[in-house]
C-alpha cells in the first residue's frame, strides 16, 4: 500500500482529532502524522514543512469544517497557490457538515457524524481529487 509523505489534521480542538488520528494510525497510511490547532497555524506548517522536504506539502490534508467556517476558504487558497512538488498527489478531506461549494470540488466531505467507517470510505474514494490544475 501507498505511504503518504505526511498527514496533517487541523481542527480548532485539538481534542476533536482523537478519533481521526487513532483511525490514521491503525491505517499506517504515513509515518508522520501532524496535527495543528487553526489555520494559521497549519500555514506556518505547510510551509515549513515544504522547506524542509524538497518544496512537497502533506498529502492528506483534513481539515474540520469549523476552520472553513472561521476562516472561509483561505486554507484552501492558500494550497491552491502555491506551487508544491507533489500538488498532484495532495488530499483534502473536511470533516463535518458543509455545504459542497462547486467552486472547491478538489475537497471531499464527511459529514457528522464521523465514524471510522465513514472517514475509511472517503479515504478509500479520495480518487483524483487533487489541488492540481
Amino acid at each position: 500500500m501507498y505511504k503518504m509523505n505526511c498527514i496533517l489534521l487541523v481542527d480548532e480542538y485539538i481534542s476533536n482529532t482523537f478519533l481521526v488520528y487513532k483511525l490514521l494510525r491503525k491505517l499506517n497510511l504515513s509515518s508522520t502524522i501532524h496535527i495543528e490547532r487553526g489555520s494559521t497555524n497549519a500555514f506556518d506548517f505547510v510551509q515549513e514543512y515544504a522547506k524542509t522536504n524538497n518544496n512537497s506539502c502533506p498529502e492528506l490534508i483534513i481539515i474540520n469544517n469549523k476552520i472553513i467556517h472561521l476562516d472561509g476558504y483561505l486554507f484552501l487558497d492558500f494550497m491552491r497557490g502555491k506551487n508544491f512538488a507533489n500538488k498532484d498527489k495532495v488530499k483534502v478531506l473536511v470533516t463535518g457538515n458543509l455545504t459542497e461549494n462547486p467552486d472547491y470540488k478538489e475537497i471531499t466531505i464527511v459529514p457528522d457524524p464521523v465514524t471510522q467507517l465513514s472517514l475509511l470510505k472517503a479515504i478509500e474514494n479520495l480518487g483524483l481529487k487533487t489541488f492540481a490544475a
